[in-house]
């Protein structure tokens, strides 16, 4: 829930994928920018999908999430012998213990798309899609999308 509420806050739409190749599929259907947040188990084949792609088939960043200090030191590990990226790659524990990092995150990703394309963002109505949560900012039937 408290992802939902900062993509809102941040002027974007939440997605939830819960296995890399749902991933993997709508990844090579969208032409938006997006962020990649994922946990250990799933980011190796989501790295996979989007390497040999251009830049606007790849993640702004990826945040990968681990459960324990072991992960954490196999993903860190991991990341540090990937080739260089344009799309960086931020190993952390749980969300819970890093949500100000990953706001500070969507926030620069932000500042970075309004940069690129001042008219990146636009507030789309539509109740079909609304991800219900107890976000206080949004309690209206509208999502926000990148365009």
């Amino acid at each position: 829930d408290w992802l939902v509420c900062q993509a809102h806050e941040h002027g974007a739409e939440f997605l939830c994928l819960r296995k890399a190749h749902y991933f993997e599929h709508w990844s090579s259907l969208t032409t938006k920018p997006f962020v990649l947040l994922t946990e250990w188990r799933e980011v190796k084949h989501c790295v996979a999908t989007v390497t040999g792609r251009g830049l606007e088939g790849r993640p702004i960043f990826t945040s990968v999430f681990c459960i324990d200090a072991a992960q954490q030191v196999r993903g860190k590990r991991w990341a540090a012998n990937l080739a260089e990226r344009q799309d960086p790659i931020y190993i952390h524990g749980e969300l819970s213990s890093v949500q100000s990092s990953v706001a500070r995150l969507l926030s620069q990703a932000v500042k970075a798309q309004s940069i690129d394309d001042p008219q990146s963002t636009q507030l789309v109505e539509d109740n079909a899609r609304l991800w219900p949560g107890p976000c206080q900012a949004e309690k209206n039937a509208c999502q926000y999308r990148t365009v």
